[in-house]
This record gives structure tokens, sequence and C-alpha cells, in this order.
């Protein structure tokens, strides 16, 4: 059975470790992966006429979960 873009973003989007019971380091680490994913993901499902860009918050969640001091989790 075939899935829809919204269905193959979420799956794509979904966690499965319990993150929360990681290191920050873990966590960060399978932040980075997750968001490296999304954007694959989102090359290959047509978005309108207009390139993806990501929305303020994607981009202030992908600053924080750059910052040594940041919980990379809650930013996301």
């Amino acid at each position: 059975m075939e899935i829809d873009n919204r269905e193959l973003l979420r799956q794509v989007m979904e966690i499965k470790e319990r993150i929360r019971d990681l290191s920050k380091e873990e966590q960060k680490e399978i932040l980075t992966n997750k968001i490296a994913e999304i954007r694959r993901c989102l090359t290959i499902i047509p978005m309108s006429f207009e390139k993806y860009e990501l929305s303020s918050r994607q981009r202030e969640v992908e600053r924080l979960s750059l910052l040594e001091s940041n919980n990379p989790i809650d930013s996301y």
C-alpha cells in the first residue's frame, strides 16, 4: 500500500528512541540526524511551486540545537 506525502513526512519525523532518557550528546546527535533526514524527505515531496524554506520556528530550533548550553530535546 502506498503512503501519501503527509504520512511519509510524519513517519520520517517520528523519534523512536526514548530520547529524554539519553544524554544531551546522544539527544543532540539524534536530533541532528533527524533534521538531516527530514530535509532529505522534503526534497522528494512535491511542495507547491516554491522552494521550501524553514519556518522561523524551525530555524530557531536548528540554531538552538547547536548551542552547548541548550537542551536539544526541548528545542525540538
